[in-house]
């Protein structure tokens, strides 16, 4: 039995966010002269010195690739709705550096925008200090005081000293409906 009494309903409001479908379905993708969002299968080799890297969950992963630099992201317009009591946006990322450094020009965010780009708020970015060849992490932020609203989530990156890799799996926006209620048995 799993019940969500008093707690309300849940759903995931990203689509293809596992890129489960093999491609980058309902992700609009604004691509750089050098580089832009591919899908990994585990077999794709990136033109940074990396090896080869198997998605973090099930078959397909996003990767952000690039020979060049140029600020290259991908993102999906998603309505929040009004009676959200929770929102939370979730992804996993492995963010891979091979510059000497992280700065406001060699760097990865997740922005939260409306639909006209204007950034919101930054719910993840890289700085200065952080590790340069990272492993997979999970991340979350709290978007419910976007309720109400259509937001734009955008993976942004700018690679604009050398090669930065940005493989990006498991995104998701998850709610919970105030005053619903939903019991499975």
């Amino acid at each position: 039995s799993i019940g969500t009494n008093g707690g309300g309903s849940s759903g995931n409001l990203v689509q293809n966010g596992g890129f489960e479908t093999g491609t980058l379905t309902n992700w609009t993708q604004v691509a750089s002269i050098n580089g832009g969002f591919v899908i990994n299968n585990g077999t794709l080799k990136p033109y940074s010195p990396d090896p080869v890297t198997p998605p973090y969950a099930g078959n397909y992963d996003a990767l952000g690739d690039e020979h060049g630099p140029g600020v290259f992201y991908m993102y999906q317009d998603v309505s929040i709705p009004s009676g959200a009591g929770l929102a939370t946006l979730s992804w996993a990322h492995r963010v891979r550096n091979f510059y000497t450094a992280f700065s406001t020009t060699q760097q990865y965010q997740v922005r939260i925008c409306d639909t006209t780009n204007n950034v919101l708020a930054t719910a993840f970015t890289t700085s200065p200090g952080d590790t340069l060849l990272q492993n997979w992490v999970q991340e979350s932020y709290d978007v419910t005081h976007f309720a109400g609203k259509k937001v734009r989530v955008m993976f942004w990156v700018n690679p604009g000293g050398y090669y930065m890799d940005v493989h990006l799996d498991n995104v998701s926006l998850q709610t919970n409906l105030l005053g619903l209620t939903n019991d499975v048995y």
